[in-house]
């Protein structure tokens, strides 16, 4: 429960990656030039967009951008436009928590890239039936991995199992039951 409740605040946000670094850069023009050239969408303007900044300390690989939308209707009609950017570099991709990332991640490894992506931070899996699975937690995907093991080596369904590793510090924490920590955490992204 407290899982499907903590992706709800960060529903408005999307990650743009392959967007090369400009030294002053105003991310705000840079992501409505990729919005209104690449996707081509006219309806979403600079002031739909409440929060844009790159994330993590600069250094030599170009870093993604955060973009928190106003509204879930505006940030929804851009990751639907998200197939003209095929082939062009730059990736939209959702914001999940830590926990949910690597789930993410661990069903990718042992699915494979294509069978697996995000909805609204659901995880879906297409599993070697053709049926489709909507996941949330580890255990569903532990269930899915149990029923449809994988037909190469099996290191693979024992990293799955694992907590996620320290490698996946970047992501977002998982919200705190701590009401002030809450208010701390929200605030640090809105600046």
């Amino acid at each position: 429960m407290f899982a499907k409740l903590s992706q709800i605040p960060e529903r408005d946000i999307i990650f743009i990656s392959g967007i090369p670094e400009v030294l002053n850069e105003n991310l705000f023009d840079t992501v409505h030039q990729v919005l209104s050239n690449k996707l081509k969408l006219s309806d979403v303007s600079k002031d739909n967009i409440q929060i844009c900044h790159r994330l993590g300390s600069s250094q030599q690989k170009t870093r993604p951008i955060l973009v928190r939308f106003m509204s879930t209707h505006h940030r929804q009609t851009v990751w639907e436009a998200k197939t003209a950017l095929k082939g062009s570099g730059v990736t939209l991709s959702e914001f999940l928590t830590q926990t949910r990332h690597g789930v993410f991640l661990d069903a990718r490894r042992h699915f494979g890239l294509k069978s697996c992506w995000t909805v609204q931070g659901k995880i879906l899996v297409i599993t070697s039936d053709s049926s489709r699975h909507k996941i949330e937690t580890r255990e569903e995907l532990q269930e899915l991995i149990t029923k449809f093991p994988s037909t190469g080596n099996s290191s693979t369904d024992k990293r799955v199992v694992q907590a996620p590793r320290s490698s996946q510090r970047n992501i977002a924490p998982e919200p705190s039951n701590n009401p002030k920590a809450a208010k701390r955490t929200r605030s640090k992204v809105r600046k």
